[in-house]
């Protein structure tokens, strides 16, 4: 056939339908010195463009490609001893690159190398197996830069000797891994982040099935800064176990067997400047530590939710260094089979509120079989805030039980990960549990500085379930019963209570219900209270922020810190009673079958219209009334 093709800088190339072999020690197709926006296609979309092309030292070789496209599709097999296909030179000015739809591509270097890519465009996609014998299956040798964007989606195997994807430096644009069946780093990582991310890089591994390696899973080398962004999410496909749990019995982790994870942990190094990192609904068994992170000093949030951590050795979740800004776990189910739940090192300082540990499932010592260490460690300073966390047979030394559930919940196993297809039924995402203990009692929530939601939804005056939404992410939904007061302190942000009132009933338990906006003037702090039938409701106005309201005189809401309030309680009568101050009240339409009062000294209110009549009760003070009329009786 050919032996091999010197293509130098020519305008438009299209190879396709050859079979080729260079065994002079040279490469089966080289493209350069430099390409200027040229066209180049190596194979196409038909099976009969598909190429064979074997070299030595490259089986496709390349120099730098400034602007035009360079398109390498369909192939049925492209083999060097050397790289499979070898970028070496930068990829500048727009140039697109594309890797499409190639039934192999094996280098006995590497199976893809890259330079520098510098304000171009790549995509690595819809390829069945790319694997390198002695280096990486994919690397990204260069920095990537000047808003570029790179793409490896859709592909079957990415298998290394050394590492499955190997990248450096990231100072902008954006760079996406997803939907890849395994990627696979035989000696080294499945996916390794060597360098720095900077600038306004975006980072995103989301919905592969299966990340391997022999180190870590994903390793981020070196500092994350600037204002970077991370995100790890949905990757995994789905846990194996033979029951459920009711909490009675001892979880077996040996039960718990992962389809697809990401294989021996993730590590992260520094987290600085404005960067921000997320990792969401993953699937994560590690050795050394399941997740690991450095330093964390950031102006942004980092959250870990709704992952399921299984460690084989050491710890499922280590902080070995400082935190200096907000770290938010939210539901995950965290275990470490050697070592703790959770450990925050010895030489770790935790900032005031800046490590946040809030409805996860940690099993410690004693509950979960074969779990060797707490469910929580700190060894070094700091207060983190704990709450709302379920440990198995015995809560952690240090830590409030008070906010902390001891039996172990329920477990309804694993729905798996989103297929992230339009339309489909599967799950939004990994769902680690649901709750069936049900909390009782005097209940107390506490928020964060972020928007956080308590709402109550009762199937009676003291039973129902409860959902605790922080900052967007939802957490689960727990059941109580026999409630005898809540309590609920909104901290800062801008958060709200919502009350779901049975059916021709209310919510009352008989201790009653406290509500504390908190934070700042200017936060929103809002109270809703939705359905529900009384025969008579007072709200009582203390001041423009504070008050209280009594339903049927069986339960009282006393609130502090709040601007609006919302209630659709169908009520008999209603009454509203102000203070001894000077004020001027209004009582106006407000539509729907609702009236909305409002006062110079009082919180405002919209409430459904009553059945029976209104009373106004303006209290002390020389007040001034404007009062539209309304279809029931109001007296003043």
């Amino acid at each position: 056939g050919i032996d091999c093709i010197a293509l130098g800088s020519i305008a438009a190339v299209t190879i396709q339908g050859v079979n080729m072999t260079h065994k002079a020690g040279f490469d089966g197709i080289f493209v350069g010195p430099t390409l200027t926006n040229a066209t180049i296609l190596i194979g196409g979309p038909d099976a009969d463009d598909a190429n064979t092309i074997r070299g030595v030292s490259d089986g496709i070789d390349t120099s730098t490609l400034s602007g035009g496209t360079f398109v390498v599709q369909g192939n049925d097999l492209i083999f060097s001893d050397g790289d499979a296909i070898d970028v070496n030179g930068q990829i500048i000015s727009g140039a697109s690159v594309e890797f499409v739809a190639n039934t192999e591509i094996s280098g006995g270097a590497n199976g893809l190398s890259f330079g520098a890519i510098l304000g171009g465009a790549v995509s690595v996609s819809g390829n069945a197996s790319i694997t390198a014998g002695l280096n990486d299956a994919i690397d990204f040798g260069g920095v990537i830069g000047l808003s570029s964007t790179v793409s490896v989606t859709n592909n079957g195997d990415l298998i290394g000797l050394d590492g499955g994807i190997d990248v450096f430096d990231l100072t902008s644009g954006t760079f996406t891994v997803a939907d890849n069946t395994l990627i696979q780093g035989q000696t080294q990582d499945g996916i390794e982040f060597g360098g720095f991310i900077f600038g306004t890089a975006q980072v995103s591994v989301h919905d592969n099935a299966d990340i391997q390696g022999a180190m870590f899973g994903i390793e981020f080398g070196e500092e994350i800064l600037g204002s970077a962004t991370v995100s790890i999410d949905r990757n995994g496909t789905a846990m194996q176990s033979g029951a459920n749990y009711d909490g009675t019995a001892q979880v077996n982790l040996a039960d718990f067997v992962p389809v697809g994870r990401i294989q021996n942990g993730l590590a992260f190094s520094d987290i600085t400047g404005n960067a921000a990192v997320t990792v969401s609904r993953n699937i994560v068994s590690g050795n050394a530590s399941g997740i690991n992170f450095g330093l964390v000093g950031t102006t942004q949030a980092s959250r870990i939710h709704n992952n399921f951590v299984l460690n084989n050795v050491g710890n499922g979740l280590t902080f070995p260094s400082n935190i200096t800004s907000s770290v938010e776990v939210f539901q995950n189910f965290i275990a470490g089979n050697g070592g703790d739940g959770i450990q925050v090192g010895a030489a770790a300082a935790i900032g005031s509120g800046a490590l946040v540990v809030h409805e996860n499932f940690i099993p410690g010592s004693g509950f979960a079989q074969g779990n060797g260490g707490f469910g929580f460690s700190q060894l070094g300073t700091g207060t983190p805030d704990i709450a709302y966390n379920w440990w198995g047979t015995s809560t952690p030394a240090g830590i409030a039980t008070a906010l902390n559930g001891v039996a172990a919940p329920f477990i309804s196993l694993f729905e798996g990960v989103d297929t992230n297809v339009p339309g489909d039924s599967a799950p939004t995402g990994l769902n680690p549990f649901a709750f069936q203990n049900r909390l009782s009692g005097d209940l107390t929530f506490s928020g964060t500085a972020l928007d956080d939601i308590l709402e109550m939804t009762a199937t009676a005056s003291d039973t129902g379930e409860l959902t605790l939404t922080t900052d967007g992410i939802t957490g689960p939904t727990i059941p109580f019963a026999n409630m005898n007061s809540l309590t609920f302190n909104g901290g800062n942000g801008n958060d709200q209570l919502i009350i779901n009132h049975p059916s021709g009933g209310l919510f009352a338990p008989s201790g009653g219900t406290s509500y504390n906006g908190e934070g700042a003037d200017t936060d929103s702090d809002t109270l809703t209270l939705n359905g529900g039938m009384a025969s008579d409701v007072e709200y009582v106005f203390a001041n423009s922020n504070d008050g209280s309201i009594n339903l049927d005189g069986a339960t009282t809401i006393t609130y502090t810190g709040l601007e609006p309030i919302a209630s659709s309680i169908a009520a008999t009568d209603v009454t509203l009673s102000y203070g001894g101050a000077d004020e001027t009240i209004s009582v106006v339409s407000a539509g729907g079958g609702q009236t909305m009062a409002d006062s110079t000294m009082g919180e405002s209110l919209r409430f459904n219209n009553p059945t029976g009549s209104l009373t106004v009760d303006g209290g002390g003070g020389v007040d001034t009334f404007a009062i539209a009329p309304r279809s029931f009786p109001i007296f003043v």
